[in-house]
């Protein structure tokens, strides 16, 4: 059990030290207060020291990055809900490894993830976006074959 004074918590082995010095000196002319002011740093010292908890560096904000990197706020606060339903982690080296895959694909950061938007990616990769084109290229080829087909009949 302990008692809350003067912002630090007095534990038994302080209440025990107070006792000792309370028996030591003149109980008639004792005042626990002035007592308390006069012996306050001992006390300190007796209780447990508190862990300092080491300054933060600056965090780093992930949207605001995006923001500054010319991505609309609307495909960044829709890009980051994909990324948090996926669980994925918000960093700076994910971003960087983004921008990166952004640059081979030679498309605009803001562009890349609409894209991601889209097709509710969490990154992005270079090669998805070969693939996607590839993919719709090959269906317009399709689609003319179609049209020289019915021409024919």
């Amino acid at each position: 059990m302990s008692y809350a004074s003067k912002a630090f918590y007095i534990s038994k082995e302080n209440i025990e030290f107070i006792k000792a010095q309370v028996d030591q000196s003149d109980r008639k002319r004792f005042n626990p207060s002035v007592w308390l002011d006069e012996h306050l740093d001992q006390l300190r010292a007796k209780s447990k020291p508190k862990k300092q908890v080491p300054a933060k560096k600056d965090e780093f904000n992930f949207r605001q990055t995006l923001i500054n990197l010319g991505v609309t706020n609307d495909i960044a606060d829709t890009w980051l809900k994909i990324r948090k339903a996926k669980k994925a982690t918000n960093s700076e080296i994910a971003l960087k490894g983004i921008c990166k895959e952004v640059e081979k694909s030679g498309m605009t950061l803001n562009d890349a993830l609409t894209m991601s938007c889209e097709n509710s990616w969490s990154g992005f990769k270079a090669s998805w976006v070969n693939k996607t084109t590839c993919n719709s290229q090959f269906t317009s080829k399709t689609q003319q074959n179609i049209d020289k087909l019915e021409d024919w009949a």
